[in-house]
């Protein structure tokens, strides 16, 4: 394998697995074993209007899934922050479900050290990344499922999906402040804190990865965390916070179910970066 595509492999899996990680994005290969034993989701009335939301611990996550099964379509536009030892990395871009549910997504990074910024999108079940100079302007096609690459495809991008993998791990749901406007829309902030120990599906894949890291460098994850959701009257998410070992992440999203462009590259924006 040719050092330009080891570049872009090891870039590609920090975008999916540090980008997405706010929405479900999965950050490695799927577990062994079934993932059934996660506890139902309990899908609560539709929230009042804005100013007089009240999402509790028992509510919360069934809430954000109603609204999302509301949707015709799942799609949004975002903006991403990710800040840690004084790096910034951020993003913006568009994501949707095809048609048989799988995500396909759309976006720019500018990363640190990157003169250019990072182009991606997931379209078919295939990631594409263009990286300036460094991929000729062009885009290097990488298939997820191939062992060798090792680039690790996200199993959904909507919050309310993610949301689940908290469901019987909400310690408490505490509103904050009054509605303001976030991603377009008016919305109450909620600090969700969350035990970590009962977290699953992705998420506990992720946290778990996050554990093994922390370890390598001395350091541990907190027993909780506190995520900082941002919800309209209908119980769509616009904004996710949070911030662990030092590192912030901030998701915003708006245009929910509005139409996106997301094409894959054509054929004469490719390139095999094995023969370069």
């Amino acid at each position: 394998m040719s050092l330009s595509r080891r570049l872009v492999l090891g870039s590609s899996a920090l975008v999916l697995a540090v980008g997405l990680a706010g929405c479900g994005g999965q950050s490695g290969p799927p577990a062994a074993g079934p993932t059934s034993g996660a506890p139902a989701v309990t899908v609560a009335p539709s929230p009042t209007p804005a100013a007089g939301i009240e999402l509790t611990a028992d509510t919360f996550v069934g809430s954000l899934v109603q609204a999302q099964q509301a949707l015709t379509t799942t799609s949004a536009r975002f903006e991403m922050l990710v800040t840690a030892q004084g790096q910034r990395v951020s993003a913006t871009g568009a994501m949707r479900a095809a048609a048989d549910g799988t995500p396909e997504m759309t976006m720019s990074m500018t990363m640190p050290g990157m003169a250019s910024p990072v182009e991606m999108r997931l379209v078919g079940g295939i990631v594409y990344m263009s990286m300036g100079e460094l991929t000729g302007g062009k885009f290097m096609a990488v298939d997820p499922n191939d062992p060798a690459v090792g680039v690790p495809m996200p199993s959904d991008l909507d919050p309310a999906r993610s949301a689940k993998d908290l469901q019987g791990a909400i310690v408490s749901v505490t509103k904050v402040g009054a509605p303001e406007q976030v991603g377009g829309a008016l919305s109450q902030a909620y600090d969700v804190v969350v035990d970590l120990s009962k977290v699953t599906g992705t998420t506990r894949q992720s946290l778990d990865e996050a554990q093994t890291q922390a370890a390598a460098a001395g350091a541990t994850l907190p027993s909780t965390l506190t995520y900082r959701y941002w919800v309209d009257a209908k119980g769509l998410v616009h904004r996710v916070v949070n911030e662990m070992l030092g590192t912030s992440t901030q998701m915003t999203f708006e245009g929910w179910g509005e139409p996106v462009e997301i094409q894959a590259p054509t054929a004469d924006q490719i390139t095999n970066l094995d023969t370069q």
